[in-house]
């Protein structure tokens, strides 16, 4: 029989937001993430989003974004 999942989400940059950022997820489910970006400066940007599942193996996920600043 297939139980529940309890999941809670790590990232080490502040420049990022995840909604969810933890929750449970049904056997027959699937979750949708939502990720947003915000920088002042144009750069390349990386991270690693890790999603912690209670009892199994952390998922990691590459996180990749380049910021340009608007010419107005």
């Amino acid at each position: 029989m297939r139980s529940t999942a309890i999941f809670h989400v790590e990232c080490s940059s502040e420049e990022l937001t995840i909604t969810p950022s933890k929750g449970r997820i049904s056997a027959e489910s699937k979750q949708m993430f939502t990720i947003g970006f915000i920088s002042h400066v144009e750069r390349d940007f990386s991270a690693e989003i890790v999603v912690n599942i209670r009892g199994g193996k952390p998922l990691k996920m590459p996180v990749k974004a380049f910021a340009k600043i608007p010419e107005i």
